[in-house]
């Protein structure tokens, strides 16, 4: 049927004398978590019109890289912030900021966790001292992701202060309960050093972990409990690169302490199929490369994990380029410890009279010093009785650089390769060596987690 002409000039006259849509901007931005140094997920962000009550509020969720958005926001002026059960756990409001919407201009707004002083009195009281340093963070488990309540956090860590009587140093502790939410604090810890953390509740605990304080003294960490067991054990999987070239490396070693390892493949993947689940500690080792150490959040959702490893050539070219100076320094201390000290000592001179050609044949002979099958231990009578000997795993230090110390496994003995020996140093370098058992290791040589029962410690020309 034909629409009549009339009817088709009312339809144009109508569509002349619309009113143009209205154009609409995007208001967008990121939440910063302050505290992890990291873009903050999960943050509620709403919008809300301070210029126009009959305008509805707006909210929406930031996305794993703290993303949000708002489309079609009309002109106006506007109110933005965020929710977070973190700022709930602090006891502080996040900061509301006000803006327009002009001429349909997307508006870019950024918002973040309070500052650190901010965050710091209010964990912490008024009266913090702005140089202490704070964890904060949550125990969550490893099998569900659900907030841990009670679970207790234990931080250790030592200090260390230089007198005119040498090095003395002092070990320090603090703890924490979880509150309902899962959330703990601890305040005072060391700004600007490291410590090792555990978090245990009932038989789920993590592994004792390395956790780095920043200089500005604040850093949030989520710690997962799981079985050590292996009841709840999953699969986590990797990489391994050269840290300056991002070269993949093959060949490497990947080891959960305690527990299962791996080695890499061609392209440096590696994968570990039973896994204790929770928060644990990993060793990397690769012929060549510095070995390093680091905390893996075990779980089903885990993401790949990957290590980038320093090559020992630039670890040593650091250490010849202020040979001279370090040279006598550290054999001065060599001496002081050799006079004050429990530990064993062979000097530069005793070590010609030893021979060899690799620097693993130096400890065919050495006293307290044990091979078994290629492996390093030493002969101690501390765990068990005075009349047996029990072979313990040192850790081993070469230039006061901590290069391994292979935890004791189910049977108490760990051990450390002739192999990796002569990997860290070749035998016409050693200028000497000090052993020393468990009663006798200096503070700068001791472990926080307790995990080895001696020491070896090897100097370069």
């Amino acid at each position: 049927m034909r629409i009549p002409r009339v009817r088709h000039a009312l339809v144009a006259l109508a569509l002349a004398g619309a009113p143009a849509a209205a154009a609409q901007a995007t208001v967008h931005g990121t939440v910063y978590d302050s505290l992890a140094h990291a873009p903050l997920a999960g943050a509620t962000v709403q919008l809300v019109s301070s210029s126009d009550e009959h305008v509805a509020a707006q909210s929406t969720t930031s996305d794993s890289l703290g993303r949000f958005a708002f489309r079609d926001v009309s002109a106006g002026r506007y109110l933005v912030g965020f929710l977070h059960p973190l700022l709930d756990s602090l006891g502080i409001d996040a900061p509301v900021r006000g803006f327009e919407v002009v001429d349909a201009r997307d508006v870019r707004i950024d918002l973040a966790i309070p500052s650190t002083t901010q965050v710091r009195r209010a964990v912490c009281g008024p009266s913090a001292d702005s140089s202490d340093g704070l964890l904060i963070g949550s125990v969550r488990g490893a099998r569900d992701d659900r907030a841990v309540a009670h679970a207790a956090v234990v931080a250790r860590w030592r200090e260390y202060s230089i007198t005119t009587h040498g090095i003395t140093g002092r070990s320090d502790t603090l703890a924490a309960s979880t509150t309902a939410n899962g959330w703990f604090a601890l305040c005072g810890v060391p700004a600007g050093g490291s410590m090792v953390v555990l978090a245990s509740h009932a038989s789920d605990s993590t592994d004792a972990v390395e956790i780095a304080i920043p200089a500005d003294g604040i850093v949030r960490k989520t710690l997962y409990v799981g079985s050590t067991r292996g009841a709840d054990s999953v699969r986590i999987t990797g990489t391994v690169l050269a840290g300056v070239s991002g070269a993949p490396i093959a060949g490497a070693q990947v080891r959960i302490a305690n527990g299962a390892e791996a080695r890499t493949d061609e392209r440096g993947a590696w994968s570990i199929s039973a896994a204790a689940s929770g928060t644990r500690s990993i060793e990397v080792r690769a012929l060549g490369y510095y070995p390093d150490r680091a905390t893996v959040d075990v779980w089903s959702e885990a993401a790949p994990v990957v290590v980038k490893l320093s090559t020992m050539k630039a670890v040593l070219d650091t250490v010849k380029i202020i040979a001279s100076g370090r040279r006598s320094s550290n054999l001065a201390a060599f001496e002081r410890r050799r006079r004050s000290t429990g530990g064993t000592f062979i000097t530069e001179q005793q070590l010609a009279r030893l021979g060899g050609v690799r620097a693993s044949d130096l400890f065919r002979s050495l006293p307290r010093v044990v091979l078994r099958q290629g492996f390093i231990f030493l002969s101690s009578t501390f765990r068990d009785s005075a009349t047996h000997d029990y072979l313990c795993s040192p850790s081993v230090w070469v230039d006061d650089r901590y290069m391994y110390g292979e935890p004791p496994g189910i049977s108490g003995i760990g051990g450390v390769s002739l192999f990796q020996i002569d990997n860290w140093v070749r035998r016409d370098e050693v200028a000497g060596i000090e052993i020393y058992s468990e009663t006798t290791v200096p503070l700068q040589y001791q472990l926080l987690d307790k995990s080895h029962c001696g020491a070896i410690v090897i100097w370069t020309k």
